[in-house]
């Protein structure tokens, strides 16, 4: 049996890209479900955005967003009515079919995972 060289390093880059760009300091949970986002834009007007999530962690959450936000935005989120507001900031943001693919990070909590 032969392998040709080029097929085996096409594999390994893959595999290597792959667990390079899904490094994740946590496993994330699929959820859905509208969160309130709330920052202040550069004039300092105070913005309320309504936000589908996306996914959950300890130390973060992914949300769709109907407007971009700089990465370093700081913003407060509320998920429902029994629970307290929580900070965060943007991590990045990135368009994505129409609406923006927005990673929060929420405030200092450690790794704790």
């Amino acid at each position: 049996m032969t392998i040709a060289i080029p097929e085996v390093v096409t594999r390994v880059g893959r595999r290597f890209y792959y667990s390079l760009s899904n490094m994740r300091s946590c496993d994330r949970m699929a959820i859905s479900g509208t969160v309130l986002i709330t920052y202040y834009d550069e004039r300092g007007n105070r913005v309320d955005l309504a936000c589908l999530s996306i996914d959950f962690s300890p130390l973060g959450m992914g949300i769709y967003s109907g407007v971009s936000m700089p990465a370093g935005l700081e913003v407060s989120l509320n998920a429902g009515k029994k629970q307290s507001p929580r900070s965060a900031q943007v991590r990045y943001c990135k368009e994505h079919e129409g609406r923006f693919r927005v990673g929060l990070l929420f405030g200092t909590m450690g790794d704790n995972c």
